[in-house]
């Protein structure tokens, strides 16, 4: 039998596998499937695995009708890097070998809390993850798309609206996007939101639209507050 290589050690700690272009075999539980694209697995494991992520998107069409989040399957493939930007997406891509082992396998979790750095995030690629922390949402332009911006604070100010175009303002920029993070999930369809309603909880799998990160959900993934009912107004 080929040895697995480790995901962990195919993600690297760098913005790009080290293993890229070469020929890998992994084994993982599955933890979110696309029907259209493949699927994602994680290495067991509690947390994270020093600053490299444990978690891999397998490029399978065929596949991904055959497969279902907690089970444990191998993969053999190449490993490339999908996206235009530098935080590219990690993938087994041109794969030639499939086993499904194991099925109702526990689910991997990993918690974090925002704010979450760039370098934070590329060491949770293809993670499940978990924010305990209360997010509310900041921008619905894309809920049309199934796509919101969730964030700690209930709306991001524009930079340039408190500094001139500047050293300032970028580091304002930079706080925003660690504050945030952008989801998406055709759940979204059936929730209608507004900007400042809070979630009380999320996870799902940190995951890439080929510009850039965002978290994929499916509907068990989070839950959307229930916005407090008026309080009526005293006689007077």
């Amino acid at each position: 039998l080929a040895k697995v290589t480790p995901i962990s050690t195919i993600q690297g700690s760098d913005w790009k596998s080290p293993l890229q272009d070469s020929y890998q075999l992994v084994s993982g539980i599955v933890t979110h499937v696309d029907p259209e694209s493949g699927y994602f697995i994680e290495q067991t494991g509690n947390g994270q695995a020093g600053n490299a992520s444990r978690g891999l998107f397998i490029e399978a069409h065929a596949a991904a009708s055959k497969v279902d989040s907690g089970q444990r399957v191998v993969a053999g493939g190449q490993v490339v890097e999908r996206g235009s930007r530098r935080d590219t997406m990690t993938t087994l891509a041109g794969v030639d070998r499939f086993a499904l082992c194991e099925s109702d396998l526990p689910m991997p979790q990993t918690r974090v809390q925002l704010p979450l750095s760039s370098k934070e995030r590329e060491a949770l690629e293809a993670m499940w993850l978990e924010f305990p922390q209360e997010l509310h949402v900041s921008d619905v332009y894309s809920h049309y798309r199934g796509k919101l911006t969730l964030s700690t604070g209930s709306d991001l100010r524009v930079p340039t609206e408190d500094f001139p175009p500047g050293e300032k303002a970028d580091s304002q920029a930079r706080d925003n996007r660690d504050a945030s993070i952008n989801v998406h999930s055709t759940a979204f369809e059936l929730l209608p939101t507004k900007v400042g309603r809070p979630v009380e909880k999320i996870g799902g799998v940190m995951g890439h639209d080929g510009r850039e990160q965002l978290l994929l959900l499916t509907p068990r993934d989070w839950k959307a507050s229930t916005p407090p009912a008026p309080v009526a107004a005293a006689p007077g």
